[in-house]
């Protein structure tokens, strides 16, 4: 629709895949496993989007502009990661919701409304942790110490470096 002085209104560029995967990865806090479960492909399929070795098909690329949507939905509520103000048991609902044939939007809604109403009413509630070493205190368990030399591994690998 061109406006009052004839002049086309302008016609914002519309996200490519790797930027949508980006939002939906940072957003919603969601690892290559669960986005490849919401889109239905394998996860080397969503490296190579990632990497821009290939392209989604259009069927594709429209499950992953849904999300992307229910991403900025969760961006405009919440300025922290889904993932990092839920605790895992909200996550793995999410993931099951948008894991669905059909993205169920009103009851993806609901449940980020109700986060973010259940955050205000207790916003000093300090988010539960989910490693091992939590899950060993809660269960009475003692984990030996770190060694001083337990910081000498690669961080892309997680091996350790041989210092011998």
């Amino acid at each position: 629709m061109a406006s009052a002085s004839n002049k086309p209104d302008p016609v914002w560029p519309q996200p490519t895949c790797q930027e949508m995967m980006a939002v939906i990865r940072s957003s919603l806090r969601l690892g290559v496993t669960d986005i490849a479960k919401i889109l239905r492909v394998e996860r080397p399929t969503v490296y190579a989007w990632m990497r821009e070795e290939s392209e989604p098909r259009l069927h594709r690329v429209e499950r992953m502009g849904a999300v992307y949507a229910v991403a900025m939905e969760w961006r405009s509520l919440s300025s922290m990661p889904f993932g990092e103000v839920m605790e895992t048991q909200e996550t793995r609902h999410l993931v099951k919701l948008l894991s669905q044939k059909t993205l169920p939007r009103e009851d993806i809604s609901r449940l980020f409304k109700a986060q973010v109403e259940a955050r205000r009413a207790a916003p000093d509630k300090p988010r539960r942790l989910y490693n091992l070493s939590d899950v060993a205190r809660e269960n009475g368990f003692k984990l030996p110490e770190p060694r001083a030399d337990d910081d000498e591994f690669d961080v892309f690998t997680g091996k350790r470096f041989d210092m011998e």
